[in-house]
């Protein structure tokens, strides 16, 4: 089991499988939310993190393919409106990654929906059992070759906003007026150009990602930069210039800017990797990880999220 959510609403989960029509593009999308779950109901076992087509494609090496986090299939979704939050997650990485992070920010009232990127995440098994593994192999160090691929992530960030503020089972309870975006890594440099241009983001967070794609210029709403470890000695220059652009972004964004850093968590101790058993053999560095404490480092990411995109979502 990963770390239980801590707020006081039960979790429900549901997953999509949508088609933009415009571009010819399917998208698998996770979504977690406050649920209303009957008391005949409560004891329902909750589903692994990944159906069980995508359990052996998807999970990581030397993982266990049956984890489980604390969210009930399809539950009815608890009355009222609800933030909206679009989840983005690292490049070749898929949204149940942030399982922990979903889960406790729907149990705190948040809607929070995982954008699949398919040929960017390692893997895609669609509702038909079709199977897209990543393909997209754009140079990240090239700045104009890596925005083809924001701007693609952030099309796909239009279309689901659209299509949750249309759907049936979640339109009804979505505040449109507080919709928020974060991301780790590449999903977080993507959720800077989606505050840059979309003014129906509210507020975004950058988790641990390095800018990419075209230079940000002036932002007009809140943005949080949570950093982890910096970059190898070996990288120091690649490192401080990272920091300087974020740094310049941060100062130039007239709507306030809040800075994060914690240096003992490795990159991936923002995702569910920091919170499960690693086999002993294998150091923490292989996997881009510390020996921070997991669960407890992810409770003060939510922590942070909460304490960012709040104030109007149950705390």
């Amino acid at each position: 089991m990963l770390p239980a959510p801590r707020g006081p609403a039960p979790v429900g989960r549901r997953i999509f499988d949508w088609t933009d029509s415009t571009r010819n593009r399917e998208l698998m999308v996770f979504v977690w939310y406050p649920a209303q779950i009957a008391n005949d109901a409560a004891k329902r076992t909750p589903s692994p993190i990944l159906p069980e087509r995508w359990s052996t494609l998807a999970q990581r090496r030397f993982l266990p393919g049956d984890v489980r986090g604390s969210a009930i299939a399809d539950a009815p979704v608890a009355d009222g409106r609800h933030p909206l939050l679009i989840l983005l997650p690292a490049m070749g990485g898929i949204p149940t990654d942030y399982t922990t992070i979903a889960e406790d920010l729907a149990s705190y009232g948040y809607i929070v929906a995982g954008i699949t990127p398919t040929g960017s995440a390692r893997v895609v098994v669609f509702s038909n059992g079709r199977v897209v593994k990543q393909t997209d192999d754009a140079d990240l160090e090239r700045r104009d070759a890596a925005q083809q691929l924001v701007e693609q992530w952030r099309k796909d960030v239009r279309y689901v906003r659209d299509q949750l503020n249309s759907n049936e089972v979640f339109a009804p309870h979505i505040d449109a007026q507080r919709t928020g975006i974060f991301g780790h890594s590449f999903g977080g440099a993507v959720a800077l150009h989606v505050l840059a241009g979309d003014p129906e983001f509210q507020r975004g967070a950058n988790i641990d990602g390095a800018p990419e794609g075209d230079p940000i210029g002036k932002l007009e709403r809140p943005v949080l930069f949570f950093n982890g470890a910096d970059l190898p000695p070996s990288q120091r220059t690649l490192n401080d210039a990272i920091l300087h652009e974020m740094k310049t972004i941060c100062a130039n964004d007239s709507a306030g800017c809040v800075w994060r850093d914690t240096k003992q968590a490795g990159h991936m101790n923002f995702s569910d990797l920091g919170a499960m058993p690693l086999p002993l053999a294998i150091p923490y560095s292989h996997f881009s990880l510390t020996s921070i404490d997991g669960p407890a480092f992810l409770y003060s990411v939510c922590s942070e999220l909460r304490a960012f995109f709040g104030g109007n979502a149950r705390s």
